[in-house]
């Protein structure tokens, strides 16, 4: 388990001074940015390292000289403070590419090759287009694509998530919290109707992952995707 810190007032406001974006206005108002799906907003000190990055390291990887030596450690550095992020045992465990739903396509096109007519795949009605399309995609495949219904008060219908996954399942496509309506998801009861279906886990955190503390350890997902 990863400890939580809560942090006062100040601290908070300290911390929102390192967003330069956030210190804007239009006219007497201040910016408020909502869509954080759409992409959370860089501090400065990200901004820096990226910039340090184009002006001194903008080479391949993996070379045998300087540049490339000294871009391997900050990689390495990035990888080893994500997991600790997001509680994962090291930085092998931390994938990086473009965005949330670009991963999510490599991953079913990756997955899709142990996918038989018939399987079934499971995704939610709560979920949005990044965490449906990729797992629809599996029809291509034969994959029966089946969804767990939205009620009313905005949250899954459990029951029949219960009753939808069975020993054809292979997947379940779960949004840690909704990007519409921040409806948080229960997780540990998807993780243990996956166990004992023998399917994947697969956690979408990109609204979930700036507001919790993520500790992947502790929700155990096979797959948990977030943007940078």
């Amino acid at each position: 388990m990863h400890s939580t810190t809560v942090f006062d007032e100040e601290t908070c406001f300290q911390c929102r001074g390192e967003f330069p974006s956030l210190s804007r206005t239009i006219g007497a108002h201040p910016l408020a940015f909502l869509d954080g799906p759409g992409g959370t907003q860089v501090p400065q000190p990200v901004i820096d390292a990226i910039v340090d990055c184009y002006r001194n390291r903008n080479v391949n990887t993996h070379g045998n000289f300087q540049p490339s030596m000294e871009l391997d450690t900050r990689m390495l550095e990035a990888r080893c403070a994500v997991a600790d992020l997001l509680g994962a045992q090291g930085p092998e465990q931390i994938s990086f590419g473009q965005n949330m739903t670009t991963l999510a396509f490599s991953l079913s096109r990756a997955i899709g090759r142990t996918i038989r007519p018939g399987d079934e795949v499971l995704i939610t009605q709560l979920d949005h287009e990044a965490n449906r399309g990729p797992w629809q995609t599996l029809e291509e495949r034969g994959a029966v694509v089946r969804e767990v219904p939205l009620l009313p008060t905005g949250e899954l219908d459990y029951a029949q998530m219960s009753n939808l996954i069975n020993g054809k399942t292979r997947l379940l496509a779960l949004g840690c919290s909704s990007n519409a309506i921040g409806t948080v998801n229960d997780l540990a009861l998807a993780r243990k109707l996956t166990r004992q279906a023998g399917a994947l886990l697969i956690l979408d955190a990109v609204h979930y992952a700036p507001h919790f503390p993520v500790d992947v350890e502790q929700l155990d997902p096979d797959f948990l995707l977030c943007s940078a």
